[in-house]
């Protein structure tokens, strides 16, 4: 078997660790910078020391504060537009997936001419290299900062459009487990199982060669563990720095396998109502191992151990499929992660949301082919249940 693997960002990780951020940007040569993040974690007294930690390293800091859930294209616009103003020479961003993705975008106008709307499209639209990126997640999650794709909410047409490139992979991630300490339970939950997300459709993706299935598999096994843990108390810092790693291996894993109709289905859901990430993805989660348990048997089956189940070795495929699908199910009621209907989701609703998912580049690495009607009853299925 013949596969590519590659590991494209250099990671700083540990408890600690962004005590060095402003060490580690001056050594790529950088004299002023633009930090990007959003007020909630600023409201959680986590910019501060970070900003003053680059100060004293002889940074100058512009800050951006405006980042919002989904970044829409205009917010990027408006962000790259005070750092193009400010000729800054590097680009940090601080936070969630939104707040790293807004960085990743913000990085590829700094150096490239026009908006980002004309960058959308991933690798068929090519940009150059730009300033140095380092990127410090505050959630355990998104695995965002050791990724080369940045999502932006396309405004003309309520899509979630990917771009990717040099300018949207990080030069360094700086994985500071103690920053997670401040999420409340609920982003905890949803952000840890958007982990759980990127490992298992990585691992069930047409494109998983054995070291991608070897990193999904350590992910999985670790957010089983650790997530109901962290989501009960924040301040287990065991727990929080095994999400932490899980979410960076599942990041690994999903740079090089691709995810897929899991996180379809999530971007679909964002596009609609605006619905957390992670959640959408949560939710979609049992979907996946419904379509893929008669397809990878045995993978589906590995799922389910790692997750804590003892299946019996005569079970059949689906009735392997039917218990780790329940199983993902009951993870997420144990986590509060809320149903569709909770979400205020109405039948109605189905048809875009299902139109909005097949029409993601996710939907491509599913590993059979699928048409409109059959995701349509899987989405209603999902609402149903």
């Amino acid at each position: 078997m013949i596969f590519p693997f590659s590991s494209k960002v250099d990671s700083l990780f540990g408890e600690g660790a962004s005590e060095q951020l402003g060490a580690k940007v001056k050594e790529f040569g950088c004299t002023k910078v633009i930090c990007i993040y959003d007020k909630g974690i600023q409201k959680a007294g986590l910019i501060d020391p970070l900003i003053d930690n680059m100060k004293k390293a002889g940074l100058d800091v512009i800050q951006y504060d405006g980042v919002l859930a989904d970044p829409p294209d205009t917010m990027v616009n408006e962000c790259a537009a005070i750092a193009r103003n400010e000729k800054v020479d590097g680009v940090v961003g601080i936070g969630g997936g939104s707040s790293l993705d807004t960085a990743k975008a913000v990085n590829v106008l700094i150096s490239n001419p026009g908006n980002i709307e004309d960058y959308f499209g991933g690798p068929g639209t090519p940009h150059q290299a730009s300033k140095p990126l380092v990127l410090v997640p505050t959630t355990s999650g998104t695995g965002s900062e050791v990724t080369y794709i940045a999502v932006v909410t396309n405004t003309t047409r309520h899509t979630k459009d990917g771009l990717m490139g040099p300018a949207t992979t990080a030069n360094l991630a700086i994985t500071d487990p103690a920053l997670a300490k401040g999420m409340p339970p609920s982003i905890t939950a949803s952000t840890g199982m958007d982990t759980m997300a990127h490992a298992i459709e990585a691992y069930t993706s047409t494109q998983a060669s054995f070291i991608s299935d070897f990193l999904a598999e350590k992910a999985i096994e670790l957010t089983a563990k650790y997530l109901p843990m962290a989501v009960t108390n924040g301040d287990d810092m065991q727990a929080r720095t095994q999400m932490s790693f899980a979410s960076m291996l599942a990041g690994e894993a999903f740079n090089n396998a691709i995810i897929h109709i899991g996180h379809a289905f999530g971007a679909g859901l964002g596009a609609t109502h605006h619905i957390p990430h992670g959640i959408g993805c949560a939710i979609g989660l049992s979907a996946v191992i419904d379509l893929v348990a008669d397809l990878m048997p045995e993978k589906v089956r590995r799922i389910g151990e790692l997750m804590g189940l003892e299946l019996a070795p005569n079970l059949t495929p689906k009735e392997v499929g039917d218990k780790v699908s329940q199983k993902i199910k009951d993870f997420n009621k144990e986590l509060g992660i809320p149903s569709l209907v909770d979400l205020g989701i109405k039948e109605s609703d189905l048809e875009n949301i299902t139109k909005k998912t097949m029409a993601d580049i996710g939907f491509m690495f599913l590993a059979r082919k699928m048409e409109s009607d059959e995701a349509f009853a899987i989405i209603k299925g999902l609402y149903a249940n």
